[in-house]
């Protein structure tokens, strides 16, 4: 616990960059870097409540001659929507694959402990 409290983050992050590197230069496939790009874009679109299909704003608007009391009745349906909207917009393969690399690194841990426990 300590080992991954101290090096954990740093681990993934060198072995992140030396796989992305080593992709790139050598074989001339920038996967990595693209994978990240995606994950980030459409993690900041998940933040950020916009209609895809219209490009215009979506939820609580409230305007100026508006009663902020009245729009605050709709948040809770508002918030599930969006919810949605934010697990849609984080699902595709990139987001998977970094799923599944979580899910591997958090068994290798257990497997580690058990073995040192043993």
């Amino acid at each position: 616990s300590a080992w991954l409290k101290r090096w954990g983050l740093p681990a993934v992050v060198g072995v992140i960059a030396v796989s992305g590197l080593v992709l790139e230069k050598l074989y001339g496939n920038p996967v990595v870097w693209q994978a990240l790009q995606l994950l980030g874009e459409r993690a900041s679109q998940a933040l950020i409540a916009a209609d895809r299909a219209s490009g215009g704003p979506k939820g609580l608007v409230v305007h100026a001659d508006g009663d902020p009391g009245a729009a605050l009745g709709y948040a809770p349906t508002w918030l599930l929507h969006d919810a949605g909207d934010a697990l849609l917009a984080l699902a595709s393969p990139a987001f998977l694959a970094a799923l599944a690399a979580g899910a591997l690194a958090f068994g290798l841990l257990v497997l580690r402990r058990r073995r040192g426990a043993s």
